[in-house]
């Protein structure tokens, strides 16, 4: 059930992700000049929505409960996004330090969104967004997932898709304001 507009939805992260200030990650966060669908896998992440198989196995659906990309087990939402071994040879490059920090999902976003600028907190989107892509791809299609290759895709899919949907250049002559004779 769709709750309402992106502003909505924006707080409804807040609200139940347990970000204290969340005016601050709304704007950064749905602010962002990237397609629904990242900003939506992002969303789901903080709100505790994705089918990871922690949460089938709590549904008693009969799956594995190790970590698709690192085989490690794997219990809790931090570790697909941040704690796999993959996904900070992914996030490391683009944070340093900050891919360490040990702390709640929706807190340790509103760190990394807090501290970044404007085209680095869409690089992070795009790279948690490629990070749930590659792992669906080594669970469903058992395709092997190369941490640089997950980069490179990423970079390359965020330039042509904000070279796609910069605005259009004014190519013309100038208006000139009309003036009585």
């Amino acid at each position: 059930m769709l709750i309402g507009g992106v502003k909505s939805i924006g707080g409804q992260v807040s609200k139940f992700g347990g970000v204290q200030n969340h005016h601050t990650l709304d704007s950064q966060f749905w602010g962002t000049k990237l397609p629904n669908k990242v900003k939506l896998c992002v969303w789901k992440a903080l709100k505790g929505f994705f089918p990871i198989r922690s949460r089938l196995l709590s549904r008693l659906v009969d799956v594995p409960v190790h970590c698709g990309l690192c085989q490690q087990d794997s219990k809790v939402d931090e570790h697909l996004f941040r704690d796999c071994v993959v996904s900070r040879r992914i996030l490391t490059p683009l944070l340093g330090q900050l891919a360490q920090q040990q702390l709640p999902f929706p807190a340790w976003l509103k760190l990394c969104m807090g501290v970044l600028s404007s085209h680095k907190r869409s690089e992070l989107l795009v790279l948690l967004w490629s990070i749930w892509k590659a792992r669906n791809d080594k669970v469903w299609h058992d395709k092997a997932c190369d941490h640089l290759k997950v980069i490179v895709r990423a970079h390359l899919w965020l330039q042509n898709y904000l070279q796609v949907n910069r605005p259009p250049v004014q190519i013309g002559r100038q208006r000139s304001k009309w003036m009585k004779p």
